[in-house]
Order: structure tokens, then C-alpha cells, then sequence
């Protein structure tokens, strides 16, 4: 057992340096200059890569150069599902996250907002602006994933908290949990999948750059999105419907993520360059008056939806949420006890904050 972890321990004092030397150049005044790949899913022309471009050139100005940022766009390095793994071993440097992509590999994400939780803006914006004040569940998250070998720099939501997500599809609308009997829906998780099956649905693994033929040749009926997949990925054109407001799956947020092993092998500067950009870019996005506040943009979206041909929007209310809520506690209850006390505490926390907003909510013992 010694002779092994000695083993280790020599490979890891030789292959830190090398990670950090194959990532480096000198820019000709004497200065490192470190090439950072970041790597995302989305099509340029969507306003969240807009951010996301946003965020990488604010980390070439708080790192006065010293930091590259390459964007690559559209899975052209690593597929969303492939991208966690490549930023952990460090085959590329960083990347954005979506949570459905995070939770395997860090599930303590389950207990921030399970499948059938409802939020609403206060609560979202409550729990990012935790993360910039390092306390609170959305803290609790953020070291949860660096356990596991990433470290968030950034936390972006996706607009969707109160009416502004819930599911799309094809066919008959599912406004209610037995209304999904029999459909096939595109899964988000372990948690989500459970869900879907006790809703009498048939959960499908399904990158999210293969819906639109998904759901355009009947792979899946329904989809959970929001206002801006619908109108930026043109998904509107492949289904009939959307039920807005439905808390069928765990509410989707997106890191800016960076390797590790890639951040500890800056210079102390150059870390703290890093993790300004991500909190400022974190504080421009939940600014009303910023250009793509996701908020705005999706309100604006779904609107566009109530306006179009032949497509039909219908807005849950609270009391139709709770359905979806309730029917979810036996479900949240054996989860978080499975992954343990610090999971029950932070949804309690979560709770806790959807009582005070007069939401539902749901404690666990």
C-alpha cells in the first residue's frame, strides 16, 4: 500500500508541471501567456454562448492577456455529456456545464432542486447570489463539484424559474402527472427518470443537440425546455405544445467550469483573474438591464410562442404545480436519504426558501 501511494505521489509531482508547461507560451515581454480550450454545446447565434463568449473575454481582460481563451462552440471538441470527464482529466481546460451533466458525477446537485420542485425568480437569484457570498445550498453545491475534480468559476441561470420552463411536445398536451401516461420523454437524470416512470412516462437518454430530430421522428413525444430552446433551436417547429410552468424536471442552471489541475498550475494572480471574471459575469447576468438577461429574454420568448399559428401555450398555476410537487415528495424523500445528511440539509434549505415564498415545499426528518 505505501509503495503505491509513493508511486503516485512521484507521478503527480511530475505531471502537474508538464500540465502546465503544455498549456503555456511566452508572449515576447517576458510574461507566460496559458491557452485555455473552453469548450460548450450550444450554437453561437444563442444568447447563452453569447454570455459565454462574454465570460472569456472578460477573462482575457482581468488576466491583461495572460490567459487565451479558445472558444469552441456547437460540441466541436466534446459532445455535453463527454465534457465533464474531459475537463476533469484535463483534456481540455474548461467548458460550460449544464446541471444535468454535473449530477452524475456530483449528485449532491439532486437535493438543490429535484425533479417537481417549483421555484420562482426570488429563489433562483437567493441561491446564486449565495454562490458570490460563498454560504447558503447554492454554496454547498459549488463545493460538491470541486470535490469531484472541477471548479465552477461562474453560475448562470437559464431563466426558467416560476412560468418559464416545462415541457414541449407532440401530440395531446400533458398538463397533468396522468396525462404523461405512455408518453416517451427525454430523461434528465436518475432522479428525473424516476419520476417520468412513476408518472406512467418512458424516459429517453437524449443530447440536447439531438432534439429537434428527437421529437421531429418520434424518438421522444415531450421534452423539458424553455421559451428560448423553443425559439433559438427552432424547437417550436418539431412540436405542438408547450405547457409552461410544469415542474416535471430538476431546474437547469450552467457553470463555466475549469480543470483543477489546470487552475492550480496559474500563478496566484491568474487564479483570482479566473474567478473575478466568473463572479462578475455571475452578477451581470441577474441584472435586469443586461442584454441577454435570461429572465427578460424568455418572457419575451413565450410570448412569441402565445402569438404563433397553429401552437399551443398553457401556463400552469400554483394549485396544478402543487400536483406536480406533491406527487414527487416519496421520490425526493428516498433520495436525499440515500445520498445522506448533508444532501437533507440542503434541501431543507431549498424548503425552506419555497415556504417563505409561499410556494410548495416539503421538509425532510
Amino acid at each position: 500500500m505505501f509503495r503505491r501511494l509513493l508511486v503516485l505521489l512521484i507521478a503527480l509531482t511530475i505531471i502537474s508541471p508538464l500540465f502546465a508547461e503544455g498549456n503555456q507560451e511566452d508572449n515576447g515581454e517576458g510574461q507566460k501567456v496559458y491557452k485555455m480550450r473552453f469548450s460548450h454545446g450550444l450554437p453561437p447565434t444563442h444568447s447563452w454562448a453569447k454570455t459565454l463568449d462574454q465570460f472569456a473575454r472578460l477573462v482575457e481582460e482581468k488576466s491583461d492577456g495572460q490567459i487565451e481563451v479558445e472558444v469552441y462552440t456547437s460540441g466541436q471538441l466534446y459532445k455535453p455529456n463527454e465534457l465533464y470527464e474531459a475537463v476533469r482529466a484535463g483534456l481540455v481546460e474548461s467548458g460550460s456545464l449544464f446541471t444535468v451533466y454535473l449530477q452524475p458525477n456530483a449528485p449532491m446537485i439532486d437535493a438543490l432542486s429535484p425533479v417537481g420542485t417549483v421555484w420562482n425568480r426570488e429563489i433562483e437569484e437567493e441561491i446564486i447570489k449565495g454562490f458570490l457570498k460563498e454560504e447558503g445550498p447554492g454554496w454547498e453545491i459549488v463545493k460538491a463539484i470541486e470535490a469531484v475534480g472541477i471548479k465552477p468559476l461562474a453560475w448562470f441561470s437559464t431563466g426558467c424559474a416560476g412560468n418559464l420552463a416545462g415541457y414541449a411536445g407532440t401530440g395531446k398536451p400533458v398538463n397533468t402527472p396522468e396525462e404523461m401516461q405512455g408518453k416517451k420523454v427525454r430523461g434528465l437524470g436518475a432522479l428525473n427518470a424516476k419520476a417520468i416512470e412513476s408518472w406512467g412516462g418512458r424516459p429517453v437518454y437524449m443530447s440536447g443537440s439531438d432534439l429537434y430530430t428527437g421529437l421531429q421522428r418520434g424518438t421522444i413525444d415531450m421534452s423539458y425546455v424553455t421559451p428560448s430552446h423553443l425559439i433559438n433551436r427552432k424547437l417550436s417547429e418539431a412540436t405542438d405544445w408547450y405547457a409552461a410552468g410544469v415542474p416535471g424536471s430538476a431546474l437547469q442552471q450552467f457553470y463555466p467550469v475549469v480543470s483543477v489541475d489546470f487552475f492550480n498550475s496559474l500563478p496566484a494572480h491568474l487564479q483570482d483573474a479566473l474567478i473575478e471574471a466568473g463572479r462578475e459575469m455571475t452578477q451581470k447576468r441577474l441584472d435586469l438591464d443586461y442584454e441577454f438577461n435570461p429572465y427578460i429574454e424568455n418572457e419575451k420568448l413565450l410570448q412569441e410562442l402565445k402569438e404563433m399559428d397553429d401552437f399551443k401555450v398553457i401556463e400552469q398555476n400554483i394549485e396544478q404545480q402543487t400536483l406536480w410537487a406533491k406527487s414527487c415528495e416519496p421520490i425526493h424523500e428516498e433520495r436525499m436519504k440515500e445520498l445522506g445528511p448533508e444532501a437533507i440539509k440542503v434541501y431543507n434549505m431549498v424548503s425552506e426558501m419555497e415556504k417563505k415564498f409561499g410556494l410548495p415545499y416539503y421538509f425532510i426528518k
